[in-house]
C-alpha cells in the first residue's frame, strides 16, 4: 500500500507519477518495519519516506541500527540512485533523532556529500541527476587497521 500525503504543494499525486513509482520500487526492494511506518533497508537502516508531490519525496528520517559503520550512507546513496532513476527530487529536514546522533551542522555536512543543498533553516533538497553516484564521490578515510574501502562497488 502506498502512503500518499500531500503537504504544501497543491498538485494531485496519481498512481503513475514518478514519486508513486519510486514508492512502489521502495516497497518491493525493502522490508516493512514490523511496528513503525518505516521501510527497513538490508536489515540495517530504517527509512521513513513519504510522497511530497508527484515528482518529490520527503525523507522524514534515516536511522542506522549500528552507528559509524557506513550503513546510513550506503542506504542514502541507494535512495539517491533510486530517486535519480525515477527523476524524483528528495526533500528533508536535517534534524538528529537523539542527542547521541550527529548535530544539525554535522548532518548538513553529511547530506551535502550526497548532493543536498540547504537553506538557513536546515531544510534540504536534492534534485535528480543523471550522472550522480555518491558512493564513488565520497572520500572515505582509511581504516586504522586495514586498507581503504573499495570505492568501485556496484
Amino acid at each position: 500500500m502506498i502512503r500518499v500525503k500531500l503537504t504544501s504543494r497543491k498538485s494531485q499525486v496519481t498512481e503513475a507519477s514518478p514519486a508513486s513509482l519510486l514508492m512502489q520500487d521502495l516497497e518491493r526492494l525493502t522490508a516493512a518495519h514490523p511496528v513503525l511506518d518505516m521501510r527497513v533497508w538490508r536489515d540495517r537502516v530504517w527509512l521513513e519516506i513519504r510522497i511530497q508531490a508527484p515528482d518529490c519525496i520527503k525523507l522524514d528520517g534515516i536511522y542506522a541500527m549500528e552507528k559509524r559503520k557506513g550503513h546510513g550512507g550506503d542506504a542514502l546513496n541507494w535512495l539517491c540512485c533510486l530517486a535519480d532513476r525515477h527523476g524524483v527530487s528528495v526533500e528533508l529536514d536535517a534534524a538528529p533523532f537523539t542527542k547521541a546522533d550527529m548535530n544539525k551542522v554535522q548532518l548538513r555536512r553529511w547530506y551535502r556529500l550526497f548532493g543536498f543543498t540547504f537553506n538557513r533553516h536546515f531544510e534540504g533538497v536534492r534534485e535528480p541527476s543523471s550522472s550522480f553516484s555518491a558512493k564513488y564521490n565520497i572520500n572515505k578515510r582509511r581504516r586504522p587497521n586495514g586498507p581503504a574501502p573499495d570505492l568501485v562497488k556496484n
